[in-house]
């Protein structure tokens, strides 16, 4: 299981290192577009007061649902939409912190409650079943399919120092 999820995140490094690439590019070049219409302090403030309010709102919306998951705990539930969640939480922290204004776009976009649960629910239904089972087109159940054969039979020890034909092996239940 370790293994496929390492061969996953292989084959998708490439794309992620361009995607890493051209975030910090684009935002460079947004800034230098915003920087004809506002001053160089005003652009700072700007996105330091981003940062300040977006992570005032990552800290409640994951005090609320860190409660979300211990009320399910307590009920003998699974908190897995809430650990998701938590997760996406510590995603948009991340893009509220790094400076820019698309990273702050996607943060608070991720802080919207419902959008953040239907990028959970899509999660727990899609990604994380494909990521787990190595064949994600079983209806969810994350068992591993063996590539071994089983064959079931009786079988008769014999002499070996005996030959015996084919034809020669009598049935002992006639």
């Amino acid at each position: 299981m370790l293994i496929y999820a390492w061969l996953l995140i292989i084959r998708s490094m490439k794309h992620l290192f361009y995607f890493l690439l051209a975030i910090p590019v684009i935002e460079i070049l947004v800034l230098i577009e915003l920087g004809s219409y506002l001053s160089t302090s005003s652009i700072i403030l700007l996105i330091i007061c981003t940062a300040a309010i977006g992570l005032f709102l990552v800290r409640r919306a994951g005090l609320h649902t860190l409660a979300k998951g211990r009320n399910k705990l307590q009920n003998g539930e699974l908190p897995q939409a809430e650990v998701v969640e938590g997760l996406l939480l510590m995603i948009a922290g991340a893009l509220l912190l790094t400076p820019g204004l698309i990273t702050d776009i996607a943060g608070f976009l991720i802080l919207v409650p419902l959008l953040r649960k239907a990028i959970a629910n899509y999660s727990l239904k899609k990604i994380i079943p494909s990521i787990i089972s190595p064949n994600p087109s079983t209806d969810g159940t994350t068992q591993w399919q063996s590539k071994t054969t089983i064959i079931e039979g009786e079988f008769k020890d014999l002499d070996p120092h005996e030959v015996v034909l084919p034809n020669q092996i009598q049935d002992d239940n006639k």
